[in-house]
């Protein structure tokens, strides 16, 4: 960690490096070591080589403890999407990523989703918009959101941009809570708001299981993901822009 170097920028070289975590390496009178993971949690900092084994050894069976579904690549054509509702919830996400980057001093990562609601019924439910891996979430388009759909228990995208590794997780909220229509996920935490109880990497599947028994009698409201972030969630666009 060179003179002027802070924590985010550690955690910003892991997304460039599609890595897990990072150790960050501090010298004074002696060497400080620092394992940070990709939501800037800090697993061990010390001096210590032993307890940085011993740490390293934990993080690593902590992530292949993650219960993980894939997406997989559909033949089918992309379907007509509400463009207009879709901007105004991309717009209300834009705004709200400002102000996290403008109160917090931090990038908003997270992902954006949201029913396909101008088709018929029966395609109503089952198709979800998500928004892309690896894509500025402030700048993103409804053109840039991917199609996303589940067929028994296996899910696809439909394009060629794969869609974000939290898809599985609220595919499931989607298909359990009827009254939500829009989902907003960003790294940073809401003054005041209910917190789960375990620390989920993304794309655990388990983290389903705790956001439900929050929001299953809810139509809209907000949570805090143990060490993770943030889910604002709604039934419609003036509830979203409410909260």
């Amino acid at each position: 960690m060179r003179d002027g170097y802070k924590k985010i920028d550690a955690v910003e070289r892991i997304f460039r490096m599609h890595g897990n975590a990072v150790i960050a390496i501090t010298k004074s009178e002696q060497y400080n070591f620092e394992i940070i993971d990709a939501l800037a949690n800090t697993w061990y900092c010390g001096s210590s080589i032993e307890e940085l084994y011993l740490s390293i050894i934990k993080f690593y069976d902590f992530t292949k403890r993650a219960i993980r579904k894939n997406t997989i690549k559909s033949d089918l054509k992309q379907v007509e999407i509400d463009s207009v509702n879709v901007g105004v919830f991309l717009d209300i996400n834009r705004n709200l990523s400002n102000y996290i980057q403008n109160s917090c001093g931090e990038r908003f990562f997270g992902n954006v989703s949201t029913r396909c609601q101008k088709l018929f019924p029966s395609l109503r439910s089952n198709y979800i918009l998500v928004s892309p891996r690896n894509i500025d979430k402030k700048s993103i388009q409804p053109t840039d959101m991917v199609q996303c759909y589940k067929n028994d228990s296996t899910i696809y995208y439909i394009g060629d941009r794969k869609p974000s590794v939290d898809t599985p997780v609220q595919l499931e909220i989607y298909d359990n809570c009827p009254n939500v229509n829009y989902i907003i996920h960003g790294h940073a935490f809401i003054d005041n708001a209910p917190t789960t109880d375990e620390y989920y990497l993304c794309g655990d599947f388990r983290e389903f299981y705790e956001v439900y028994g929050f929001i299953k009698n809810n139509k809209f409201g907000f949570l805090n993901l143990k060490n993770h972030g943030f889910i604002i969630y709604s039934d419609t666009l003036d509830n979203l822009r409410y909260i």
